[in-house]
């Protein structure tokens, strides 16, 4: 479609870090547990010694064959002269930071120098569009735009202010944006709605797949890195699924280009689940929003209660113009419902 993307450099040693840091962690954590068990076990290992620094390695070597796959380029590190980075560092200018105890924002100040860089050397008529959902430090107070200190930066370099236009929500940009100005495929939308497939790809049983019991799990479920789980109300606690079921599906096919087409199931998902709730938490609860309780004396601390959530999914399917292959698959919850009344802009709110 013509677009090219770019990923920095500091974005991608930064993702490398991070992941190496969680093996480490994990390992960590796993040692401890081989420890306890021969204490109690008479010597027996449950896990056998893991090279974590190959599994640093092969992460490493995966996301750069999955960018070179996808044609994502790289923007090496800027140029960027060390003194202008610190001006901008002691006079708090974006995407710098000041905290109490120092300013923060050094490795996007890197990022931003890249995209700088990245404007001399693009074409007068191109379009550029910086992909970040850090709008503390790039956005403007309506979140909308970039900070003015980023316009200003821009006009400092012989650029208009809008020669970067911030993208906070990719999802959104690329359906309003892309999508909707792509050929439609009838014919194949007929199909699919008949069928649950195309040429070679099962749509139907991916759908499937991204709909059971352990897929919508990972929306519910509490992640020690990640925190509380933001599609289940705040004061469920161990939540558990009993059963999903597809209730609907919406299909929608466009072509990309001579070679590409993108398959989009909207796809609405019954989820049938039980969790705890402290007993104190009960009366801070609305009566529109009261769910069902099983036991009330669960324990002495715990109700056990029930409830009904609606998961509207949207999945993304990337293929070849023949559907024979896929390219990606990538998915996103657009919305939740509970059948007590609470929806997913209640839990980030």
């Amino acid at each position: 479609m013509g677009y090219e993307v770019y990923m920095p450099q500091v974005v991608v040693d930064e993702m490398v870090k991070q992941y190496k840091e969680d093996v480490e962690e994990q390992v960590k954590k796993i040692s401890a547990i081989n420890e306890s068990w021969q204490r109690v076990s008479n010597g027996l290992t449950l896990v056998d010694n893991i090279d974590d620094e190959k599994l640093k390695s092969k992460y490493e070597k995966e996301l750069e064959n999955r960018r070179h796959s996808l044609q994502i380029k790289t923007l090496d590190y800027p140029s960027a002269k060390h003194r202008n980075i610190a001006l901008k560092d002691l006079y708090a200018q974006k995407p710098f930071r000041r905290l109490k105890d120092g300013n923060i924002g050094y490795r996007d100040a890197l990022i931003w120098e890249s995209i700088l860089e990245f404007c001399h050397l693009a074409h007068n008529d191109s379009e550029i569009y910086f992909i970040s959902e850090n709008i503390k430090d790039f956005a403007s107070n309506d979140r909308k735009e970039l900070h003015d200190d980023l316009k200003k930066d821009l006009k400092k370099n012989g650029f208009l202010e809008d020669r970067v236009k911030l993208v906070s929500d990719i999802h959104k940009y690329v359906e309003e944006e892309i999508v909707a100005d792509l050929q439609v495929l009838e014919k194949y939308k007929d199909e699919l709605t008949k069928t649950g497939g195309i040429g070679d790809i099962d749509v139907k049983a991916i759908i499937d797949e991204k709909a059971n019991n352990e897929s919508i799990g990972f929306y519910i479920s509490e992640d020690e890195h990640m925190g509380p789980a933001p599609f289940i109300p705040y004061y469920y606690e161990n939540p558990s699924i009993v059963n999903t079921e597809v209730s609907r599906i919406n299909y929608d096919v466009r072509k990309l280009s001579d070679s590409d087409c993108i398959i989009t199931a909207i796809v609405e998902i019954v989820v049938d689940m039980d969790a705890f709730i402290y007993k104190g938490d009960l009366a801070l609860i609305a009566d529109d929003e009261y769910p069902d309780i099983i036991n009330r004396n669960w324990n002495k601390h715990y109700v056990l209660v029930s409830d009904v959530a609606r998961f509207f999914i949207q999945i993304d399917i990337l293929t070849d113009a023949e559907f024979k292959v896929i390219t990606s698959i990538e998915q996103q919850v657009l919305s939740v419902k509970y059948d007590f009344g609470f929806k997913t802009s209640d839990l980030y709110n």
